[in-house]
């Protein structure tokens, strides 16, 4: 299955999680237990039931709470699901 392949509902946005760094900024290769979870990430999907006031669109990248959500493994890369009211900014 693809992320694409998923529709959110219930005022759920999908976010396509940012790859966490592979190497420090020191040049030290980070191994995959200590890699931190990314905080950014870009929207692939919103609900039909989307607030359309709401400044969120597809394609947005945004930076997202560190503990939130829901992860699923797709074949492409992990899916969060959150509340629309869970994205703290959209990055320009």
């Amino acid at each position: 299955m693809r992320i694409e392949q998923l529709r959110p509902i219930a005022g759920r946005v999908i976010i396509r999680r940012d790859d966490a760094d592979e190497v420090s900024k020191g040049g030290i290769v980070i191994p995959e237990q200590a890699k931190e979870t990314p905080l950014f990430g870009t929207i692939v999907a919103i609900a039909r039931d989307f607030d359309p006031d709401n400044p969120l669109d597809v394609g947005d990248r945004v930076l997202h709470p560190k503990y939130i959500g829901d992860e699923v493994e797709c074949d492409d890369g992990v899916a969060l699901f959150v509340d629309v009211d869970d994205v703290i900014a959209i990055l320009e």
